[in-house]
């Protein structure tokens, strides 16, 4: 798929495998629920007010997207490279990344709750003004943290 928009799209229970290609698309206000993608390459995109639910990707790669005050709930990410991101005020709540590799992407002002991370190299990642259920004890290797802080109990 090329150059697509998608306004107010509801897609749910879609599995999608291998050889899927998705560039330069664009998504407002959509609800992505019970999806599973395996092999998928998305280049170049868009998503604002978007909400995924319950995702699933494995062995992708995603580059050069923005997502603005998008939530990803229940999603996971396994043995895939998400590059050139940037989040901005997103929230991201019960997320599993397992084998993920982030190059530079930047979160600024996300909220981050339960994650659960496996296996994750970082390189060139910022996070800025971000709020987390809980900080890292240590700043892992390829991070820089800006004024964040611990979501007040």
């Amino acid at each position: 798929m090329y150059r697509c928009s998608f306004a107010n799209a509801r897609l749910s229970n879609i599995g999608l495998k291998k050889e899927i290609d998705i560039q330069s698309s664009v998504w407002f206000w959509s609800k992505l629920t019970n999806i599973r993608c395996s092999g998928l390459r998305m280049v170049v995109g868009h998503c604002e007010e978007c909400t995924f639910w319950s995702v699933i990707l494995d062995d992708t790669v995603m580059a050069g997207f923005r997502f603005v005050k998008s939530v990803i709930l229940g999603c996971q990410f396994t043995d895939t490279a998400l590059s050139n991101l940037r989040l901005k005020k997103c929230e991201m709540s019960h997320l599993k990344l397992s084998n993920v590799m982030l190059t530079d992407v930047v979160f600024d002002r996300c909220i981050f709750k339960e994650l659960d991370l496996e296996h994750i190299t970082f390189e060139k990642v910022k996070f800025k003004n971000c709020y987390f259920d809980k900080l890292p004890e240590t700043i892992p290797e390829g991070c820089k943290f800006k004024h964040c802080m611990e979501i007040p109990e």
